[in-house]
């Protein structure tokens, strides 16, 4: 299956490490409260009311598939082996 395609279909192992998860769901947080308490409001903030969502979403599961597409893992060598040792998958 091309990368492309494996991408969307959401069939790859893990590939974001704890810091990217750390940011993309501090950037999630402030984007759905930016909309809760009404500062962002009409298309612009439904927009970033789906976004924040599927940062969430890439954070719970660990992968993304933008990071997939241009080949890269943001874990470092210690979470590799951390996953390693507890037979859990990674790019």
């Amino acid at each position: 299956m091309n990368r492309f395609i494996k991408g969307f279909t959401y069939t790859f192992h893990r590939n974001l490490g704890k810091e990217d998860r750390v940011i993309r769901a501090f950037i999630a947080t402030l984007m759905l409260a930016f909309w809760y308490f009404g500062l962002i409001t009409g298309l612009i903030g439904s927009i970033l009311g789906v976004l924040a969502l599927m940062l969430l979403g890439t954070v719970a599961s660990a992968r993304c598939g933008v990071t997939y597409w241009f080949d890269k893992n943001t874990m470092h060598e210690q979470e590799k082996q951390s996953l390693k040792t507890k037979g859990i998958n990674y790019e």
